[in-house]
């Protein structure tokens, strides 16, 4: 798999909205982690990372954990995931780890023109990297031109910025470094991560495009 795949839409309307109101939901729990990346995740660079662009700053947020190490972690796990593999344009043959990230809207002037930590969300592999962006907001998406390999040694480029849209995925390679922005006009910023692998008809099938998905 090469660049990065957007498809926009890629679930029924109807479907988005049902989401969002289940994970936005008084009943439905969050974890506060005071890092939005933490020092021991794999890839991290520190806030000292030099950026085109930007200066790397690290935020809290909230964390609700879908499946991890091997086993499914939440009871909305059977709810969600099967509409969201759904909307890929390929199919999943494991998911190696997913989580939503819920970050409030940050007040503090502090967090203008930063980025988050740039990481890599698992180590060099045939999984994917997957966002669905659960609603409308600020606090793009950075995902920058290097790999794990090739950032350590190298001032790191932006390829893309991607808006968070209801509905939209986003798909990259694994070992992609990228980074997210935190909301300071919307009151949230949430999303789904996926990593997972995927079976592809061949290698590098998965190109650079945009796809607009109708609603159904």
């Amino acid at each position: 798999m090469h660049g990065v795949r957007v498809i926009d839409d890629c679930l029924p309307k109807e479907v988005q909205r049902r989401i969002e109101d289940m994970v936005v939901s008084l009943d439905f729990p969050l974890y506060r982690t005071p890092e939005h990346v933490t020092k021991d995740s794999l890839g991290h660079w520190g806030e000292d990372v030099k950026i085109n662009g930007y200066t790397a700053k690290n935020s809290p947020q909230y964390v609700h954990k879908f499946f991890w190490d091997d086993e499914i972690t939440s009871n909305y796990y059977q709810f969600i995931f099967p509409l969201l593999f759904s909307a890929f344009p390929f199919p999943i043959t494991n998911v190696y780890r997913a989580k939503l990230n819920h970050v409030p809207k940050m007040c503090s002037d502090e967090y203008a023109n930063t980025c988050g930590i740039p990481h890599c969300d698992a180590p060099p592999s045939d999984r994917i990297s997957a966002i669905y962006y659960v609603n409308d907001s600020d606090g793009k998406t950075v995902i920058f031109n290097q790999t794990r390999q090739e950032g350590s040694s190298k001032v790191l480029t932006v390829d893309q910025e991607i808006e968070p849209r209801q509905g939209r995925l986003v798909i990259f390679d694994v070992d992609r470094i990228h980074a997210s922005n935190v909301p300071l006009v919307s009151q949230h910023r949430t999303v789904i991560n996926i990593v997972a692998t995927p079976f592809l008809q061949k290698k590098g099938s998965l190109c650079a495009v945009t796809t607009k998905r109708a609603a159904q």
